[in-house]
């Protein structure tokens, strides 16, 4: 079994979690560690790399495509394309969103880290 590597505020976060035995909140992290001098929205990148290291779970279970497929995986934000009811879009506006539909696009989102919604 090989060893994960992991910065010294991602420990810190970590023996936290293991501390409080419960998932905590961005707001509830910065007001347990007032020593630290981090930005709010560092917290929210040192968790994804976190579980992107595959030491933290959401509800016990690891982010995976299947598991972001089926749901299970509670962490989602979906990518919304936004269109007016009833108007034709541009011919350059309709060939973007049938690119990002296709198949074809997959392989850039998984290697973006993300699910597609052809997948």
């Amino acid at each position: 079994m090989s060893a994960t590597s992991l910065s010294s505020n991602e420990f810190c976060i970590l023996q936290l979690l293991w501390t409080e035995g419960r998932a905590l909140t961005r707001p509830e992290i910065l007001e347990a560690l007032p020593d630290k001098d981090w930005n709010p929205n560092s917290i929210h990148l040192i968790l994804n790399n976190m579980i992107k290291k595959g030491v933290l779970q959401v509800n016990g279970v690891a982010p995976s495509e299947a598991t972001v497929l089926d749901g299970t995986y509670e962490i989602q934000r979906p990518f919304v394309i936004v269109t007016v009811e009833g108007t034709e879009l541009s011919a350059e506006a309709q060939a973007f969103l049938d690119y990002a539909m296709s198949a074809d696009v997959a392989d850039i989102i998984a290697a973006a880290g993300a699910v597609s919604a052809n997948a």
